[in-house]
C-alpha cells in the first residue's frame, strides 16, 4: 500500500498520475469518512510501522 485515502480527499487527485476518469459526469463531492477519522486511521497505521506517501 503507497496511498491511503478518504472518499472525501479523491478530488486533490485530480491532474496527478494517480487519476483516471473514466465518465466526466460521475465525479461528485464526498464528506465521508473524513480528516479526523483519516487522521486517526494514518497515525494509527504509522504506529504499527506502515509507512504511508503523501499524495502528490
Amino acid at each position: 500500500m503507497q496511498y491511503l485515502i478518504g472518499h472525501y480527499e479523491y478530488g486533490a487527485f485530480r491532474g496527478s498520475p494517480l487519476w483516471e476518469e473514466r465518465d466526466r459526469s460521475y465525479f461528485t463531492i464526498k464528506i465521508d469518512p473524513g480528516p479526523a477519522f483519516m487522521k486517526a486511521l494514518r497515525a494509527g497505521l504509522e504506529r504499527e510501522g506502515v509507512r504511508l506517501k503523501a499524495a502528490p
